[in-house]
């Protein structure tokens, strides 16, 4: 019975470690998309308007 009650806590306490590590795991792509889009949108619009200003 300890041997059971030990198997079900590891798993659980596996489970909880994967779901905090993918919670982590998106949250940190949410924060490099939103970095890369506020940079790479910024130079974009430094493109089209240099762009629209040669036109």
């Amino acid at each position: 019975m300890l041997v059971v009650n030990l198997i079900k806590h590891q798993q659980e306490y596996v489970i909880g470690h994967l779901a905090y590590a993918l919670a982590g795991c998106a949250q940190t792509i949410v924060l490099c998309s939103e970095w890369v889009s506020k940079r790479f949108g910024i130079e974009l619009n430094i493109l089209i308007n240099s762009k629209l200003r040669m036109a």
